[in-house]
């Protein structure tokens, strides 16, 4: 009997765990810089989209919801590298799945929590600015 009042009670607390708490994100690219920008998405080698920004247009938009924000999320954005390219060649490749040295410096990939990353009217924009443009790397 014991061992049933035991086997109960530890049936009732796995029971009663609580479901983690959701937010809901929306994440785009803006483009701050003084100069043209064009952004490749890709999932699995596969091209997903290729959009060209001018200056202050954002672009690249994907909403989902977890428990908290991760920048471009894999599951729910199907983005796994995207490639940043200015008008004069250069730019920045990102991406999930390998460390590259044409990526933005200094832990502000867009694939994570990047002070690049600004909230702005419920959208979390990652701002590519004219820094970035001075910075950028000879793209292959």
């Amino acid at each position: 009997m014991k061992k049933i009042l035991l086997l109960f009670i530890g049936f009732l607390f796995i029971q009663c765990t609580d479901d983690p708490e959701t937010y809901f994100y929306n994440v785009s690219i803006l483009n701050n810089s003084n100069k043209n920008l064009n952004i490749k998405s890709y999932h699995k080698g596969n091209l997903i989209s290729n959009i060209d920004l001018n200056t202050s247009q954002s672009g690249l938009e994907c909403s989902y919801s977890a428990e908290s924000f991760i920048g471009y999320k894999l599951t729910q954005c199907q983005i796994d590298s995207i490639i940043f390219k200015f008008e004069n060649g250069k730019g920045y490749i990102s991406s999930i799945n390998y460390l590259s040295d044409l990526n933005f410096s200094n832990d502000t990939n867009p694939f994570g929590f990047s002070s690049k990353f600004v909230l702005d009217n419920n959208i979390y924009q990652f701002i590519i600015t004219s820094e970035d443009f001075e910075n950028a790397y000879n793209l292959p």
